[in-house]
């Protein structure tokens, strides 16, 4: 079960026999007023006939707009689709394998550099033990080079281990990879929760403009169709 399913299974206990809150709604706080700019709230009415009525109004008590859920919501859900957000799954995956190559191989480079490092100290410790040992040294110079000598490995030793056990640094891509697996799944899903999880991950918001529906994507998401648009389909 997700954050956004225990958000409103909480709210429904909390606020039980009152109207549907934001997260049923899919586009409630997404979607622009067309005249104030800001963000539509969702509300959702029954007649004494049984009929619900479900629209997105303007926060401004001083503002008319208003439209009917159904209205908008087909338009989006259907652009969305259009978009192949889905279809990023190959790129992504190419992204990642390409990043995890170019980290291994910075990687590599950064602990060959540590163990030289860690390589010239131990020389350069071993040389002085041995003039310590004939005589060519006095005991106060070689304690504060040995224990000198000591910190130096140990901490290229740790930082060698640090980054043989490094993290990958994609983990950006990763959560992109795992929306996109599950977007269309999720955005047709009859769970209104899910659909709206969808757009959370994925919308920023819906202007309106005249007629026209204008949903604009999240950066990450225009970035990414940009670069699918302009690279060659996969074998």
């Amino acid at each position: 079960m997700g954050l956004l399913h225990c958000q409103e299974i909480f709210r429904q206990r909390r606020t039980a026999g009152r109207p549907c809150g934001k997260l049923t709604f899919l586009l409630a706080g997404k979607l622009l007023c067309p005249r104030r700019g800001r963000p539509a709230g969702g509300e959702e009415h029954r007649k004494p006939s049984g009929l619900v009525f479900r629209c997105y109004r303007c926060k401004r008590p001083d503002c008319g707009f208003i439209v009917r859920t159904e209205a908008i919501d087909k338009k989006v859900i259907e652009h969305l689709l259009g978009l192949g957000i889905s279809d990023t799954v190959s790129l992504l995956r190419c992204q990642i394998k390409e990043a995890v190559r170019l980290e291994q191989e910075e990687r590599t480079e950064r602990i060959r550099m540590l163990k030289d490092d860690r390589e010239r100290v131990r020389a350069q410790h071993t040389e002085e033990v041995e003039q310590y040992f004939a005589s060519r040294m006095e005991e106060d110079d070689y304690s504060i080079r040995h224990d000198e000598a000591v910190h130096a490995m140990r901490v290229a030793d740790r930082l060698i281990a640090e980054e043989e056990r490094g993290l990958s640094s994609n983990r950006g891509d990763q959560a992109l990879l795992g929306i996109a697996k599950s977007f269309r799944k999720d955005l047709l899903s009859s769970d209104p929760i899910h659909r709206r999880e969808a757009i959370e991950d994925t919308l920023d918001h819906v202007r309106i403009v005249g007629a026209e529906i204008r949903p604009i994507l999240r950066p990450e998401w225009q970035d990414l169709l940009e670069q699918m648009r302009g690279s060659p389909a996969p074998a």
